[in-house]
C-alpha cells in the first residue's frame, strides 16, 4: 500500500478514535442517549428525519414521490421541507439506519462520522496546501473539535460540515492542475454538502466563491478556457440537481409565509460574547478554570444560544500563518483572511447592540446585512446570522494549519521534536475545548401504546397526541412524538421542526382544554381518527378533570383503549358539514380579509390546493386559515406588499370562489319574524328598553339558534348587543356581538348561533349583554331605579338531532314504570379483554313528561354475579336528564365501561336500569318486579 494512502487511512482512524474520546460516553450508548439534557431532544428530530427518509426511499416509487409529504404537521403538504432534509447524510448512515435498534443509532454514529470527516478533510486540504502532514493534522483537529461545531452537537445537520474541506481542496486543485477528475469530486462532494444541510448553503457558496476568485488571480497565468468551461459544468450539474430542492423549500416559503425578517436577523445575530465563551462543560475553561462558558449564558438572552469561540492556541496559530506565510502565496492567505472577515461581519446580522449598547449608533451604521438582505433574496430565508461564523471558524482553523507548517519550517526541529510539538499543540486544542463526559440522558423507545397503534391501527390514520406543546414553551417535545412516530407511522398532527405552522400553534389553544365541543369538532373535521391521551404527562387534577367531562363527549368517540399510560379515543368521523355557501368573505379592508363561518360544523381548508392573488402583473399563492369554528370571524392578510391597490382578484381554491373589488362574499340578512314576539321592557342605565324577543322553536345540535331582539333607545351611540351561551359549569359555549339594526322606531338585533354535532344536549343558560361601542357593559335596570350588576339570563334546552321514531325500535319495546322505553343497544362487540373498554350506546324513548330526573346504572356482570365493570350517570353525559326530555323523543345514550383487568374468563351478562338518584330506588320495568333489564351477553377474555 503506498505511503500516502496508509497516512490518509491513519489519520481517518485517529479521528474516530478523538472523536470517540471528545463525545464519551456517546458511543457506549448510541440507541438511547441524548445529549445535554432530554427536555431538549434535537436528535430526536434527526433521528426521524433519517428513518422517514428511509422509509419513504424503502417504500418504493410512492414513497419517494411522496418523500416531501412527511407524516407531521398534519394536514400541510411538503412538511419535510419545514426544516432539513438530510438527503445525503442518509445515505451515508444508512447501514446504521436500517440495522440500529432504535433511530438514535444512526444519528449518535452520524455525530461521531461528520465529526471525524470534518476533521479529516482539513487535515487533507491543510496537507496540500502546506506539505506537512503535522500541520494538517492540527488543523483538522481544530476544525473537528472547533467550539462552533460541537455547540452544535446535537444537531446533526448543523454539524455536517464534513464536505467542507473537500469542496475548497476540489476547487484549489481543479484551478491549479485543470483536471476532469478534480472536476468529477468537486461536483460529488459540493452536492454532498449541500443536500446534507441547506441552511449553510448560502455560507458555503460565499466562502467558496471568495477562495475560488482568490486562487483564480493566483494562477491567472495558467487560466484557459478549458478551466472556465470546468467550472461552468460544475455550477450547471449542481444547480440541476438542487434547484427542484430550492423550488421545494421556495413554494413552501411563500405559501406559508416563512419569510425571516431583519428583526430576526437582529435577535439571532452574533454577540462580541458569542466570540469570547468557551464551550460548555470546557474541560480547561470551564471544570479547571471554572470560567463562565456559552451553557451557563445559554437561556440569559438570545444571541448567547452557542459559542464561536476560536480557542488561544488557533488564534495564535493563526496569527503565525499570517505573519510567517511566504509572499508568494499570499493570496491563499488574503483569500482566507477575507472569508474570516466576512463570516466575522456577517455573523452579527443586524444586531447593533453587538459590541454593547453604548455602541450601537455606530454599529449599526458599520453592519452590512440590512443592505445584502434587500440585495440578495435568499438571505430572506436564513433565520441565524451567527452561522456565518462557520466561514470565521473554518478559515482561522486553515490559517492556523499553515501558522503550524510555517513556525515547523522556521523552528527546523528534528522528527521526534516536531512529533512532540505536534501531540502538544494537538492536546492543548482538544483540552482546551474538550466536553466530554458530555451531559446528557437516557431515552425510551417503543412504548407499549406505539406498538399497539402499529398493531391496531390502519396505515391512513390520523393521530393527535395530547397534551399538545406545539404553541408553548415546551414545543421541543413535540420531537417527541415524531421520533415514536417512527414504530407506526401514522400520520400525526403534532410535530416539531424549524418552522411552526400558525394554524397548528392555534389548535394548541384549543386542545389546551380538552374535551370541550369546538376541540372535537376541529379534529373530527380535520380527519383525525385517533387521540393519543398521555396520562403521565397531566397534572392528577387535570387529568381527574379530562376523565370527568368525558362522557359528555361520548358521541363522538368510536372506541377507547387503555394502553399503559395511554387513553386512546378512536374517534367518529362527523355527520353534519360545512359548506362553501356558508363560508363568507369580507374583502372590504382589503388586503385584510375575513372569512366567517355561519354552518354548524368547522369549516377546515385543504392546505394542498393553494389559493392566489394576482394584483396588477404579479401574483402571489397564500394558505388561508387552516380552519374557521362555527360562529367564528378569523381576519389574515394577503402577501402583498401595499393596501392601496384597487386592480386585483383572489381565487379561493378552497371556497371555489373568485372575487375581486366589491365582490366579497356577504351572508344575506335574516328575516325578522313578524309575530311570536315576547314582551320584556327590561330598561337599561343608558335609558336604552329591551322591549321584547323571538327565539326559533328548533334548537337541536348540527342545526342552529335563533333569537331576534327588540330595542329601543333614547340616543342610538352604537351600542353593540352581545349573547353567550353557557353551560352548567359557567363555561361559555358559544358568544356573539352586533350592532342592532334601524327599523321603523325601534332597532332589531337578529343572532344566529350555529350549535355544532359536538356540543352536549341539555340545559344551558342564554344571557343578554348590553356594551357601549368601547365595549364596556351597561347595565339592566332593576325596579327600584338601580341598575342590576348582573346579565339578562334566559334558561334554554339544547336538544338532540331529531331521530326518526322508528330507529331501532322493536316489535316489543321494554316499558320502564316511569314510562321510558328502551328500544335497543347498539355497537355491542361479542368479546371483549378484560381491562378493555366496553363501548355502547343504549336508545331510550319518552313516551310520557317525566317529572323526575332518573339516573341509568350499567353494569357487566361476571359468571360469579359480581360487578366487573360499571357506569353510572343521568343520561348524555349527566346534561339532558329525563325531565328534559320531549314526549315521543328518541334519545341515544353513549357509555363507555372499564372492564376490571383482573376480570376472569368467561361468559357475561350486560344490565341495563334507572334509579332515583335522591332515594337510590331503582325504577322497576313494567308489569314485573324486575329492577334492571339484560340486554345481551359476551365473553370476556384474558
Amino acid at each position: 500500500m503506498p505511503k500516502n494512502i496508509r497516512f490518509s487511512i491513519g489519520s481517518l482512524i485517529l479521528f474516530l478514535l478523538l472523536t470517540i474520546l471528545v463525545t464519551y460516553p456517546l458511543i457506549f450508548n448510541l440507541g438511547n442517549f441524548l445529549v445535554l439534557d432530554t427536555d431538549w431532544p434535537d436528535e430526536s428530530l434527526q433521528s426521524w428525519t433519517l428513518r422517514w427518509d428511509v422509509h419513504a426511499i424503502l417504500s418504493g416509487t410512492e414513497g419517494v414521490r411522496n418523500i416531501w409529504n412527511a407524516n407531521i404537521f398534519y394536514p400541510y403538504p411538503n412538511s419535510l421541507a419545514f426544516s432539513e432534509h438530510l438527503f445525503s447524510t442518509v445515505f451515508l448512515l444508512m447501514p446504521f439506519i436500517l440495522l440500529g435498534n432504535t433511530p438514535l443509532v444512526a444519528t449518535s454514529l452520524g455525530m461521531i462520522l461528520t465529526t471525524a470527516l470534518s476533521g479529516w478533510g482539513t487535515y487533507l486540504l491543510v496537507t496540500w496546501l502546506t506539505g506537512n502532514r503535522r500541520a494538517g493534522l492540527v488543523a483538522g483537529i481544530a476544525f473537528a473539535f472547533a467550539p462552533f461545531r460541537l455547540s452544535h452537537l446535537t444537531q446533526l445537520h448543523l454539524l455536517s460540515t464534513q464536505w467542507i474541506p473537500f469542496m475548497f481542496l476540489a476547487m484549489g486543485r481543479l484551478i491549479k492542475l485543470h483536471r476532469p477528475t478534480d472536476l468529477i469530486l468537486l461536483i460529488i462532494f459540493t452536492n454532498l454538502q449541500f443536500l446534507a444541510v441547506i441552511n449553510y448553503a448560502p455560507i458555503i457558496v460565499l466562502g467558496l466563491a471568495i477562495w475560488t476568485i482568490f486562487y483564480l488571480y493566483s494562477y491567472r497565468y495558467q487560466i484557459s478556457p478549458k478551466l472556465f468551461a470546468f467550472i461552468l459544468i460544475w455550477a450547471v450539474v449542481t444547480l440541476t440537481l438542487n434547484w427542484p430542492i430550492l423550488k421545494i423549500y421556495q413554494q413552501v416559503s411563500e405559501q406559508m409565509g416563512i419569510v425571516r425578517n431583519l428583526g430576526d436577523a437582529k435577535i439571532y445575530g452574533a454577540s462580541i460574547i458569542n466570540y469570547m465563551l468557551p464551550i460548555g462543560n470546557s474541560l480547561l475553561y470551564g471544570r479547571w478554570l471554572g470560567l463562565p462558558t456559552h451553557i451557563d449564558y445559554q437561556f440569559a438572552g438570545i444571541g448567547i444560544f452557542l459559542t464561536t469561540f476560536p480557542g488561544v492556541s488557533v488564534l495564535v496559530l493563526a496569527i503565525a500563518g499570517i505573519v510567517l506565510f511566504p509572499k508568494a502565496n499570499k493570496n491563499i492567505t488574503l483569500a482566507l483572511l477575507t472569508i474570516i472577515v466576512v463570516g466575522f461581519v456577517l455573523s452579527f446580522g443586524t444586531n447593533d447592540e453587538s459590541f454593547g449598547q453604548s455602541l450601537a449608533p455606530i454599529v449599526a451604521k458599520l453592519l452590512p446585512y440590512s443592505y445584502l438582505y434587500q440585495l440578495i433574496p435568499i438571505l430572506q430565508g436564513l433565520r441565524i446570522p451567527l452561522r456565518f461564523a462557520l466561514l470565521t471558524t473554518f478559515g482561522l482553523t486553515i490559517l492556523a494549519g499553515i501558522g503550524f507548517a510555517k513556525l515547523s519550517q522556521l523552528l527546523k526541529p528534528t522528527y521526534k521534536q516536531s512529533l512532540v510539538a505536534t501531540m502538544l499543540v494537538s492536546s492543548f486544542i482538544i483540552i482546551e475545548h474538550l466536553p466530554a463526559p458530555l451531559p446528557g440522558g437516557l431515552n425510551s423507545y417503543g412504548a407499549e401504546g406505539y406498538t399497539w397503534l402499529a398493531r391496531h391501527t390502519a396505515p391512513e390514520s390520523i393521530l393527535v397526541e395530547l397534551p399538545y406543546y406545539l404553541h408553548t414553551k415546551k414545543s421541543h417535545q413535540e420531537a417527541v412524538r415524531e421520533y415514536q412516530s417512527t414504530i407506526y407511522w401514522r400520520t400525526l398532527v403534532n410535530g416539531n421542526s424549524g418552522f411552526k405552522p400558525k394554524w397548528l400553534v392555534e389548535l394548541g389553544r384549543l386542545l389546551d382544554v380538552f374535551p370541550e365541543w369546538r376541540s372535537l369538532d376541529l379534529l373530527r373535521h380535520l380527519g383525525v381518527n385517533y387521540l393519543v391521551l398521555n396520562q403521565e404527562q397531566y397534572d392528577p387534577s387535570a387529568w381527574q378533570n379530562l376523565t370527568g367531562l368525558l362522557p359528555l363527549y361520548l358521541p363522538s368517540i368510536e372506541s377507547l383503549h387503555t394502553v399503559g399510560n395511554m387513553l386512546i379515543l378512536q374517534l367518529k368521523p362527523p355527520t353534519c358539514a360545512s359548506t362553501a355557501s356558508q363560508i363568507y368573505l369580507d374583502t372590504a379592508n382589503f388586503p385584510s380579509i375575513s372569512i366567517s363561518n355561519n354552518s354548524s360544523a368547522t369549516w377546515v381548508a385543504d392546505p394542498h390546493r393553494a389559493s392566489e392573488v394576482r394584483f396588477g402583473e404579479n401574483h402571489r399563492q397564500f394558505l388561508e386559515p387552516l380552519f374557521v369554528l362555527p360562529a367564528q370571524t378569523v381576519a389574515f392578510s394577503l402577501p402583498i406588499g401595499t393596501a392601496n391597490l384597487t386592480d386585483w382578484q383572489i381565487d379561493f381554491n378552497n371556497l371555489e370562489q373568485k372575487v375581486m373589488p366589491k365582490s366579497g362574499i356577504v351572508p344575506a340578512k335574516a328575516a325578522i319574524p313578524s309575530s311570536g314576539w315576547q314582551s320584556l321592557q327590561i330598561p337599561f342605565a343608558n335609558k336604552a328598553t329591551l322591549q321584547s324577543m323571538v327565539m326559533g322553536e328548533k334548537t337541536e345540535i348540527c342545526g342552529e339558534l335563533t333569537l331576534h331582539l327588540k330595542w329601543k333607545f333614547a340616543t342610538y351611540d352604537n351600542e353593540k348587543i352581545e349573547v353567550e351561551l353557557i353551560d352548567k359549569f359557567g363555561r361559555m359555549v358559544l358568544n356573539q356581538q352586533l350592532q342592532p339594526i334601524k327599523q321603523a322606531d325601534s332597532f332589531v338585533s337578529s343572532h344566529l348561533l350555529p350549535l355544532a354535532e359536538t356540543i352536549p344536549p341539555g340545559m344551558y343558560q342564554l344571557r343578554l349583554r348590553l356594551l357601549t361601542r368601547h365595549g364596556d357593559e351597561i347595565l339592566p335596570v332593576g325596579l327600584d331605579g338601580k341598575s342590576v350588576n348582573q346579565p339578562i339570563s334566559l334558561p334554554i334546552v339544547i336538544r338532540p338531532a331529531t331521530k326518526d321514531k322508528s330507529f331501532l325500535t322493536e316489535d316489543n319495546p321494554i316499558y320502564l314504570i316511569n314510562r321510558i322505553a328502551l328500544l335497543g343497544i347498539s355497537n355491542l362487540p361479542t368479546t371483549v379483554k378484560a381491562g378493555e373498554w366496553l363501548r355502547f350506546t343504549v336508545v331510550w324513548q319518552n313516551k310520557d313528561l317525566s317529572t323526575t330526573d332518573d339516573t341509568v346504572f350499567t353494569q357487566l356482570l361476571g359468571p360469579d354475579g359480581k360487578v366487573w365493570g360499571q357506569h353510572d350517570n343521568q343520561p348524555k353525559g349527566g346534561l339532558y336528564t329525563t325531565s328534559l326530555w320531549r314526549v315521543g323523543e328518541i334519545v341515544e345514550d353513549d357509555y363507555a365501561v372499564k372492564i376490571d383487568s383482573a376480570a376472569p374468563p368467561g361468559d357475561y351478562r350486560l344490565i341495563v336500569g334507572m334509579y332515583n338518584p335522591i332515594s337510590g330506588e331503582r325504577v322497576k320495568i313494567a308489569g314485573g318486579n324486575n329492577d334492571f333489564i339484560e340486554v345481551a351477553k359476551m365473553t370476556v377474555s384474558r
